[in-house]
């Protein structure tokens, strides 16, 4: 029981998932991925200065987070996750308990804080103003210097960052082609990226994954495209497209 001026012990659970067993090859399973729960103190004494205690209330799931669940260190931009550590992704959080003058309860953040009444969705936080969205950027503007009339070639036009790079190609007035890993994703390409399927009258198309380098040179006709490697999250496991990320790394840290 407490006394009078002493601040009442307040433990809660808090759910965590850790890595089990690395996944080299294939999808991780409930053998590779675990789930625990872990008690929280929410007493002040219990935090350290400079810290706050959150509750997580969106977290982005990234395809980059694959190539951190294999145990092989390719000397990509992440390390790997240690076996039993907790996996990290970026997230949506309201600070409940705070001893970090930046923060106070109830405060909304990410990396920062964020306004909640600013008229920008949380989930366009995690997309098209996160890391799908920086991705795209990158892929588009800073390394593929994309101009007006310019032919791109985006494959994973379905994906988080293909959709994204699709719309700033386009409003850049490039002309857009665009590949999808099979039929089932081309309505979404169509929609949220505004790529056409199969209308070579519209300045954006895409096109037919099953015969993509007869679709690709009669899109493209005589120009050069941009390939921008925003590749679906099956190709992280592959030796060419790591090597391929890595110098795009490079060439951006230039």
């Amino acid at each position: 029981m407490a006394h009078a001026g002493e601040e009442k012990a307040v433990v809660v659970e808090s759910r965590e998932w850790y890595m089990a067993a690395y996944a080299p090859d294939g999808i991780p399973t409930s053998k590779h991925l675990k789930l625990r729960t872990v008690p929280v103190s929410l007493t002040a004494d219990s935090i350290p200065e400079g810290h706050v205690i959150i509750e997580t209330l969106l977290v982005s799931i990234d395809p980059y987070l694959r190539s951190r669940m294999t145990g092989v260190d390719e000397g990509l931009y992440f390390p790997q996750f240690n076996i039993n550590e907790v996996l990290s992704a970026t997230a949506i959080a309201r600070v409940i308990r705070s001893r970090d003058s930046n923060y106070s309860e109830g405060d909304i953040a990410i990396s920062r804080k964020i306004d909640p009444n600013a008229g920008v969705s949380f989930p366009d936080y995690l997309s098209l103003i996160g890391l799908p969205g920086f991705a795209a950027w990158v892929g588009i503007d800073a390394v593929g210097e994309a101009k007006p009339g310019s032919n791109v070639f985006i494959s994973a036009a379905a994906g988080a960052v293909g959709m994204y790079a699709g719309q700033l190609a386009k409003l850049k007035g490039c002309r857009v082609i665009g590949s999808a890993g099979s039929d089932e994703k081309l309505p979404s390409t169509s929609i949220i990226a505004t790529v056409q399927a199969r209308r070579r009258s519209s300045p954006i198309t895409a096109i037919d994954a099953k015969q993509p380098d007869e679709d690709i040179r009669d899109a493209m006709n005589t120009h050069d495209p941009i390939q921008v490697p925003v590749g679906p999250v099956t190709r992280y496991q592959a030796k060419r497209f790591k090597e391929e990320l890595n110098i795009l790394v490079r060439r951006v840290l230039q």
